[in-house]
């Protein structure tokens, strides 16, 4: 479809394709080891939306100076029935993420040459535009990427999203818990009780929690093999699922969750609806952040959270998630969204 490699030459930008074990010792020595860069991450996000249709081509590439690798960059091209876009795994483009090593002259001109790469790609694809929205790094100033996309005049848009600050202490953490779920979490710990499959995972709990999602969504949402990447990343220390029990000992709730040495992120939750007005996610949010806190993690995103005024305009139930997380959140940072037109590009 597109040869990223003789477009990366033209600007003067040298890469690799990912390849796992490549892609996974590079992200060891990122400056900051988002989740959304793990290779089970990317596996996982395409084989979700090819579940959905279409044809996904990852394009996400090492990036080399010199000839040594200095970051990752996770891209994707989409196509559906003649029509194209440019994303990373389905979502808004991801900037480059740099090693520690990498000076700080190398990151500008990297962003830049990654900037044109992306315009060229557009412009190839026949796109109207293109949007950006740069990972959570570990720091609260504007990005390289952030800076280039500005000077070229595109247009930025901020949305909320919920952290938890895993460096404070978990008296700390709790206190800053919702007042009204603190109580919550006390009694949810006394009724449920708690499994955390971290390693190895039994293949007949993580059915049980595949019916129990498919009970509560009423029907199959998403292809067995996306199911099977996330059970492969439990086995390969990238994520674990936390279950609750009743004291008959069915699986009543549980909650999925990936983790690198830097960051935990939300991934999926299943809660009985019949039992809608008992502490079930509350008691599966405590206990991750205590879980990622032990693996040493320093910040822990929930999600974005929703308002009414976004565009375009959240659904009902996005917004009661959404406030059921930021009961749990000692943040909220910006993600800056920001969209290009395309015949302005360059």
């Amino acid at each position: 479809m597109i040869d990223l490699k003789e477009i990366c030459d033209r600007f003067g930008l040298e890469i690799a394709y990912r390849e796992d074990q490549t892609w996974e010792a590079v992200f060891d020595t990122l400056a900051y080891r988002s989740t959304r860069y793990l290779s089970s991450s990317i596996d996982y996000q395409l084989a979700y939306h090819r579940g959905l249709g279409g044809e996904w081509l990852d394009y996400s590439s090492i990036l080399l100076s010199d000839g040594k690798p200095v970051g990752l960059w996770p891209i994707t091209v989409f196509e559906k029935d003649g029509t194209f876009n440019l994303t990373s795994q389905g979502a808004p483009i991801l900037a480059p993420l740099f090693t520690n090593s990498c000076a700080v002259k190398t990151q500008k001109r990297i962003n830049n040459a990654c900037w044109q790469v992306v315009g060229h790609i557009a412009t190839q694809l026949g796109l109207s535009d293109i949007v950006s929205a740069p990972a959570f790094d570990g720091r609260h100033d504007l990005t390289f990427w952030h800076l280039a996309l500005a000077a070229s005049e595109a247009q930025c848009t901020v949305q909320q999203q919920l952290y938890v600050n895993l460096g404070l202490a978990t008296d700390e953490i709790r206190s800053r818990f919702r007042k009204s779920y603190r109580q919550l979490v006390n009694k949810g710990e006394r009724l449920w009780r708690i499994e955390i499959i971290d390693h190895a995972a039994q293949e007949n709990v993580w059915e049980e929690f595949k019916a129990l999602h498919r009970h509560v969504a009423g029907r199959v949402t998403r292809s067995s093999e996306s199911w099977n990447l996330q059970l492969a990343a439990i086995n390969r220390r990238h994520a674990f699922l936390i279950s609750l029990r009743d004291s008959a000992g069915t699986m009543v709730g549980g909650g999925y969750f990936t983790y690198s040495a830097d960051e935990g992120s939300y991934g999926v939750g299943a809660y009985d609806r019949s039992l809608f007005d008992m502490p079930l996610g509350h008691v599966v949010q405590a206990r991750a952040i205590e879980k990622l806190k032990g693996l040493g993690c320093k910040w822990y995103h929930i999600g974005r959270k929703f308002l009414p005024t976004d565009e375009p305009s959240p659904t009902p139930k996005e917004v009661t998630i959404s406030d059921f997380k930021a009961g749990f959140a000692t943040h909220r940072f910006p993600t800056f969204l920001l969209k290009k037109n395309i015949h302005e590009q360059n």
